[in-house]
């Protein structure tokens, strides 16, 4: 294209030729080599494109060669993977049962543990009003005890207080046996 353009640019004032008919002679020159030269390109073009179509052929026959040398340990690796994918279906039905079957126990257990966890709150409820109605009983009968140890107490001082010329009610006479009547 390069060449071409550069002689166009040389050759842009037309030589001063004798007749018309040879300027239009020279016209249909450069005209018959600009077209032989687009054909020559075209031609180049197609070549290459057959070269490369050829090229391209060659890849494909030898890509469908290794697929052949490969399809029969391709079949066996695609049995193996089917397998691991079955497989791992399997696992993963059998992992999502025991995970529902815990989940199902533990919201059971965790509810036997709510219910009884309640139970004990109101037995501890039961247990603490039984504790304070003893309690009340015990400091009741502590007091009765306390009064009646008193009220002996105070008896026993009574008694022992002299009743008459220097001598008390229990007052004994040393050294001598209680006599019996």
């Amino acid at each position: 294209m390069v060449i071409l353009a550069e002689a166009l640019s040389r050759s842009t004032a037309v030589p001063q030729l004798a007749t018309p008919a040879q300027a239009v002679a020279w016209t249909d020159v450069v005209t018959a080599l600009g077209v032989a030269l687009l054909a020559l390109m075209g031609l180049a073009v197609g070549i290459g494109g057959l070269i490369a179509l050829r090229t391209w052929i060659r890849f494909l026959h030898s890509v469908e060669r290794a697929v052949e040398r490969l399809s029969p340990h391709v079949e066996p690796l695609l049995g193996h993977a089917t397998r691991v994918a079955e497989d791992a279906s399997e696992l993963t039905r059998a992992v999502r049962t025991t995970v529902e079957e815990m989940t199902g126990t533990l919201g059971e257990v965790n509810q036997r543990l709510r219910s009884a966890v309640h139970a004990a709150e109101d037995r501890v409820r039961q247990f603490g009003r039984v504790v304070d109605v003893v309690q009340e009983e015990v400091e009741g009968l502590l007091l009765d005890a306390a009064a009646t140890a008193r009220g002996v107490h105070v008896a026993a001082e009574a008694l022992r207080r002299p009743r008459g010329p220097g001598r008390g009610m229990l007052d004994e006479e040393p050294d001598e046996p209680p006599a019996l009547r």
